[in-house]
């Protein structure tokens, strides 16, 4: 497979689940139940993706502390994203906090991901 692929697979992924988060902000409370269902497994499956992409590039080099330190930090990234995403679809209000953190998040963690694979291949040489 093609060394590109999996990364490439992978951002589209992610700007996919970009594009159905403003879909569904653009639309407001209460949220379409089938883009919800969509943008929910759009972000699972780009996690899912970059965690295998990662882990493979992992596999070519001995990581370094900054390499290590980066992935964590992609990691909870990530999990801040889940969090606040699943506070923005109940029912009950939520604070602003919130949704500035799920607003914010995506990029933080793009920039993350670029981040670790950068070092990755940094080390490898």
């Amino acid at each position: 497979m093609n060394i590109m692929l999996k990364p490439a697979g992978t951002g589209f992924l992610f700007l996919l689940a970009i594009g159905t988060g403003f879909w569904l902000s653009s639309q407001g409370k209460p949220f379409h139940t089938a883009v919800l269902t969509v943008h929910k497994l759009v972000a699972l499956a780009s996690a899912v993706a970059a965690f295998i992409v990662v882990r493979g590039l992992f596999k070519t080099v001995d990581p370094s502390t900054a390499v290590i330190a980066m992935a964590v930090i992609t990691g909870l990234l990530m999990v801040a994203l889940f969090v606040s995403g699943a506070l923005l679809t109940l029912d009950s209000p939520v604070s602003d906090i919130i949704a500035t953190i799920h607003k914010v998040t995506p990029t933080l963690t793009l920039v993350a991901v670029v981040a670790t694979i950068y070092l990755i291949g940094k080390s490898n040489h």
